[in-house]
């Protein structure tokens, strides 16, 4: 499982970026989305940043306080990416 872990950070980025994108789209401020999920902005900035690997729960609260759920999909090694 050598570079496993560099898969996680990546696509634990990835997220992070995309609820980035996704709170500025619907123009929610970090205190919002943070209130509503029931965590501290601090927190959320830092899971925005990079600086900060929330955990499941923490994932789910995010986005369902931004209106959006999470979908875990298993897809075959070497397959092509979807968005």
């Amino acid at each position: 499982m050598e570079g496993s872990s560099d898969a996680v950070e990546k696509n634990l980025a990835d997220i992070s970026k995309k609820f980035q994108k996704y709170r500025k789209s619907g123009k929610m401020t970090q205190e919002e989305v943070a209130s509503a999920a029931g965590i501290s902005r601090s927190s959320l900035a830092r899971f925005e940043s990079g600086r900060h690997n929330p955990t499941l729960e923490g994932l789910l609260k995010i986005a369902d306080a931004m209106g959006y759920r999470v979908e875990i999909r298993f897809v075959k090694k070497g397959s092509a990416p979807r968005d």
